[in-house]
């Protein structure tokens, strides 16, 4: 008989029952590392579907990818049904991570994707593919107060995305501008 308590004997007891009722519920979704993902626009991005308690059962239990927008099937296990190479299965074995690659994601990426376990019936978790754009750069506002006759010169370099800057603004406060010839 068990015994009750924090002994070590209770302890193994209560684990091995913990680990017996884990086996015997079958496949389940582990939602803390399966989440919805924002993609950066062209940048490659994982999206994540971890199952829980699959074991050994994937030879006759197989994780999928499918594609709510047109309903179609991208992978199954670690193989890729789709004729656009930019969507990859990735699958470590004794892992219970199954993870859809998407190299240079479009914004026509954007949207529902299934994790489908093939349980009967079939096991289903919606994770949403948001892409965005870059935002490159920072906005920085400079105010300079200058005479009526000097000049203030500016000469933008690179932004923090390392790109050149290719806008510069400048606000009118009720004070002329003028865009006279450089000075030196």
């Amino acid at each position: 008989m068990p015994q009750s308590g924090s002994g070590k004997s209770g302890d193994t007891y209560n684990q091995n029952a913990l680990e017996e009722t884990a086996r015997s519920a079958g496949p389940y979704f582990d939602k803390s590392a399966s989440k919805n993902v924002t993609a950066l626009l062209g940048k490659t991005t994982y999206l994540n579907c971890r199952v829980k308690n699959l074991g050994n059962k994937t030879m006759t239990l197989q994780v999928s990818w499918v594609r709510h927008r047109d309903v179609h099937l991208l992978t199954i296990g670690r193989y890729t049904y789709t004729n656009d190479q930019r969507f990859r299965a990735i699958h470590t074995a004794h892992s219970d991570d199954w993870t859809l690659q998407i190299k240079y994601p479009q914004h026509r990426d954007s949207g529902i994707y299934e994790c489908q376990v093939s349980t009967t019936p079939h096991m289903s978790h919606l994770v949403h593919l948001n892409v965005i754009v870059t935002v490159i750069g920072v906005v920085v506002v400079v105010a300079v107060v200058v005479g009526s006759n000097d000049c203030a010169k500016f000469k933008p370099s690179l932004n923090s995305g390392g790109a050149p800057i290719e806008h510069l603004g400048l606000v009118d406060t009720g004070v002329g501008l003028s865009f006279s010839t450089p000075r030196r």
